[in-house]
């Protein structure tokens, strides 16, 4: 998914909160794309299939606080562990290729 920094809402103002935001964004976008994480498990009795991206939460934690967990299987380029990328982040290949939705976005964004 093509990404330009005033996508994000004026409200991003923490890490945190850009990492939520990104999270929501590629789950929302992408939620149906899957890979084959592991093998099926007879044992367990499931097909082995896991989303790419994933959001579970709202939720509340032992102490009672509301969380959100993110997941995200996030391919590498094949040349991942050369010296062309100084950190593992640099080296992840796009998979969402749409627009994000526009409830996501900085109100005053233009495309």
């Amino acid at each position: 998914m093509q990404f330009a920094p005033d996508m994000i809402p004026p409200g991003v103002d923490t890490f945190e909160k850009l990492a939520a935001w990104a999270g929501a964004n590629l789950t929302f976008n992408g939620f149906s794309l899957t890979y084959q994480e592991r093998q099926p498990s007879v044992a367990i009795g499931d097909q082995g299939i896991q989303p790419e991206f994933e959001r579970t939460g709202p939720f509340r934690a032992w102490d009672d606080t509301p969380r959100l967990i993110f997941r995200h299987a996030l391919k590498l380029k094949p040349d991942h562990e050369s010296s062309l990328y100084a950190a593992d982040w640099e080296a992840v290949e796009e998979h969402i290729t749409s627009s994000p939705n526009v409830n996501f976005l900085n109100p005053s964004y233009q495309a």
